[in-house]
């Protein structure tokens, strides 16, 4: 394949004498990525000449063939990467250009060209920074026409799926972003077997560090470093390593940390295409010296790190930059700047835009303390002043404001400790938007939500356990498997509404509606039973599930609680009590939500106290190319 492509690649590049038949020759599944590579080779090398030389003769083979489908590739290609958007007008002649496109594959029946061109539309729309729905609603239908694909049928399937995982990554919903991810890792790609690999398992081990989960981060980047090794990746090689090198810090492991970014620093460079991740390494070198205490090593490597980018800051890594900045800065007595340091921070902070409400509290406590920081430099700035112009009096008012700061600060920790503990407590009883509301307002107001999935749970055998069992040793493992609930439920993305007994209820899509509440609940209940399965009681669990409308709201007025009602949690109670031990039974409601993600099978009808006959299914796992949990 890779001989075959070389041998067409050349071919075009010569143009001279080529007939079309060489290209149309091709099988379709190949015919378009080759022409696409050769186009591209001179759009990434920046070379106009060549790019639109070869554009052009590619139309006049075009113009002599009568192959419909070959012209609209070839008018395809040349649109996609070199195309001017500057203006407004620009952008808008793009995008109807895109959709001229995309109906005239529909009309061929290119299934492949169109799956190509709603994702390249994706990629436009997302370079333009302000259209980041748009993109996704394109991402989604390039990903989802990738899938029916066989893995030898269409060249960018991978790529599709890891850029559609990507995305998710960048809008920090990082549970979905590995779902993504993990799928792209299972594509077997004949075009290139091993290369788009590495991307893949490099952002996953990412997301994985994101989420404090260190073990998965480094199995994914030790897949990708072995990978890349055994294929002479030098420029993955070093990235791998400095990715590799940062977790082991994280853990505590600094020296073996720090061994791992040289070697990113010297692979990087090896590499020569690889110079910003060198750049990055150098920085994560420069704050373990800040750390300590040798202030001269660390600035020569924040400037070998500007000298590696010609003192061009990639985004991702200014607020890094301007932090290390500030600390330099602020040891050299030099306090202005290391404030202006501190602002730069803040509004690169600022301007990071998160979907995940996670991320935006994280974001929220970084800039207290980046303000806190910069508190202290200004007074510190303010005594180095005073003291120029009277060092005795200086002294007493220093010693004065000190005692007082002490005092002023003590009282401020405790009341910080105080509301941190208030809060904390709060959440641990309402979700966070609830909580919100009954602080500003002092009440919160039940709602309703007309599209929600709750899931009901219990243990077979609870009452013979209790019976058995020492009340505390129940207690005990009952703790634990609610906890091991706890956290599938949040990072799955749903709302723990109570325990009851040896129940378990939790529900998705409130108090924050989610267009994906059923999917996310049957990932969390395959979880939740996976969890059991590897918990070494042997306790075993029924699970039911049902999609519907429900009311939430807080409850009394002493001891309140946040619950849910109406027929759809009945339902679900029901589903749950004609389960069985380690499945997961779900309403026909919910089954038409996940039909095309989650395999299935049908029960029958079943009765259901109270409510009559009710078709049933149980969750047999996803479906072959929905990713694993």
């Amino acid at each position: 394949m890779k001989s075959l492509f070389a041998f067409t690649f050349s071919l075009i590049i010569s143009v001279v004498g080529a007939q079309p038949d060489s290209l149309l020759e091709l099988p379709l599944k190949d015919r378009y990525l080759v022409i696409e590579q050769s186009l591209f080779s001179f759009a990434n090398k920046h070379d106009s000449l060549g790019y639109f030389t070869l554009s052009k003769e590619l139309s006049e083979l075009a113009k002599k063939s009568k192959d419909k489908k070959f012209q609209l590739e070839i008018k395809a290609a040349t649109h996609i990467k070199w195309s001017n958007t500057k203006t407004k007008e620009q952008v808008e002649e793009r995008e109807r250009t895109f959709f001229d496109l995309l109906e005239k594959a529909r009309a061929l029946n290119h299934l492949q060209l169109e799956t190509t061109l709603e994702y390249y539309l994706a990629e436009f729309y997302w370079g333009l920074k302000t259209f980041s729905t748009q993109a996704m609603v394109h991402y989604e239908k390039a990903y989802r026409m990738a899938r029916s694909f066989h893995d030898d049928e269409y060249f960018h399937k991978q790529w599709v799926i890891y850029k559609f995982g990507e995305k998710y990554f960048d809008l920090a919903d990082y549970s979905i972003a590995i779902l993504y991810l993990k799928e792209a890792s299972k594509v077997e790609n004949p075009w290139e077997p091993f290369k788009q690999l590495l991307p893949i398992y490099n952002t996953m081990g990412l997301a994985f560090r994101l989420q404090d989960n260190f073990t998965e981060a480094e199995n994914c980047y030790l897949t990708g470093l072995e990978l890349a090794t055994k294929h002479s990746a030098k420029g993955w090689i070093g990235n791998l390593s400095g990715n590799l090198g940062y977790l082991y810090i994280l853990k505590g492991d600094v020296e073996k940390g720090e061994e791992l970014l040289q070697k990113d620093i010297n692979r990087s460079l090896a590499a020569g295409n690889s110079k910003g991740s060198a750049a990055g390494a150098l920085l994560q070198l420069a704050q373990i010296n800040i750390e300590r205490g040798d202030f001269e090593k660390a600035r020569i490597q924040v400037d070998s790190s500007l000298m590696l980018t010609n003192y061009k800051i990639a985004y991702h890594r200014k607020k890094h930059y301007c932090m290390i900045m500030s600390k330099l800065k602020e040891h050299d007595g030099q306090w202005k700047e290391a404030v202006a340091y501190l602002d730069s921070a803040i509004v690169v902070n600022d301007s990071l835009q998160k979907k995940d409400k996670t991320v935006q509290q994280l974001r929220f406590k970084q800039r207290v303390e980046l303000e806190e920081s910069k508190v202290e430099i200004a007074k510190a700035n303010e005594r180095d002043q005073k003291r120029t112009v009277q060092i005795y009096a200086m002294i007493a008012c220093l010693l004065l404001a000190i005692g007082a700061g002490i005092m002023i600060l003590r009282q401020k920790t405790k009341a910080d400790k105080a509301k941190k503990l208030s809060d904390q407590l709060l959440l641990n009883i309402l979700p966070m938007d609830v909580a919100e509301e009954l602080k500003a307002n002092g009440s919160s107001k039940a709602k309703r939500f007309s599209n929600v999935t709750v899931l009901f749970c219990d243990f077979k055998s609870f009452t013979r356990y209790a019976e058995q069992m020492h009340p505390e040793k129940l207690v005990h493992v009952l703790d634990a498997y609610f906890k091991g609930f706890d956290k599938i439920v949040t990072q799955c993305g749903l709302e723990k509404i109570k325990t009851v007994g040896d129940a378990y209820i939790c529900v998705c899509g409130l108090p924050v509606p989610d267009p994906r509440h059923a999917e996310k609940t049957i990932h969390a209940a395959l979880k939740i039973q996976e969890f059991m399965k590897e918990h070494p009681e042997g306790w075993e669990l029924r699970i039911g599930i049902h999609s519907g409308p429900v009311v939430a709201g807080i409850v009394g007025i002493t001891k309140f609680a946040y619950d849910i009602w109406g027929d759809t949690v009945n339902i679900a109670a029901r589903l749950e009590q004609n389960s069985q031990p380690g499945r997961i039974n779900i309403s026909k409601d919910t089954f038409e939500l996940v039909s095309e993600k989650f395999d299935c099978s049908y029960r029958g009808k079943l009765d259901a106290k109270n409510k009559g006959s009710l078709d049933m299914y149980f969750v047999e796992g996803a479906l072959t190319q929905v990713p694993a949990s």
